[in-house]
């Protein structure tokens, strides 16, 4: 069976689910709610990755690495016999090229589109927020426009019901009264 009004069930669900729910809740301006946003894992994840680009830049921009140091042995069997081989080496790694600067132009542009990104999920989010809370009020005005709506339907139900029974008023309009009642109930 389908719904001739959608949008009045959805106006329905909201309103069973938030009413009970407003009646404790503590009004939150859009303001608290865009500083409430800043705690978004989103946003969170974001700062990190700027956090690991900074650290990236900083490995780049080292003159010099660690030195190695290796040691290794072990027995070497040949016509002569075992013999016992033992290998020491030391390394150390110098960039030539620009290798180094290139590396670090490259990490600091990284850390740059990282922050960009930082500040377009803030921006999004922020917008989802703000859309979020200007549809929460505008399903608050639906609701008391609603209720309004009914209370008038109720009203003049009653009032042509006291005038069938007065005689001023036929039953038709008794009946599109109590049928308007029922549509704002709906």
């Amino acid at each position: 069976m389908a719904l001739a009004r959608p949008g009045a069930a959805a106006l329905g669900v909201v309103v069973a689910i938030t009413v009970p729910a407003l009646a404790h809740a503590r009004p939150i301006t859009l303001d608290e709610a865009l500083a409430a946003a800043e705690s978004n894992p989103d946003i969170g994840a974001a700062s990190a990755t700027v956090d690991e680009a900074e650290g990236n830049l900083e490995q780049a921009d080292t003159r010099l690495y660690n030195p190695t140091l290796f040691i290794g042995g072990g027995p070497s069997f040949g016509p002569d016999g075992t013999a016992y081989d033992l290998q020491i080496s030391v390394g150390q790694v110098f960039e030539l090229g620009a290798k180094r600067s290139k590396r670090a132009r490259v990490a600091a542009a990284e850390r740059d589109a990282a922050a960009k990104d930082v500040d377009t999920t803030r921006l999004n989010v922020r917008a989802e927020v703000w859309r979020a809370f200007h549809l929460a009020l505008v399903a608050q005005q639906r609701v008391e426009v609603a209720t309004d709506n009914e209370t008038h339907a109720r009203v003049f139900a009653d009032a042509a019901a006291e005038r069938v029974r007065l005689g001023a008023a036929t039953q038709t309009e008794l009946n599109v009264a109590i049928a308007n009642r029922g549509r704002a109930t709906a």
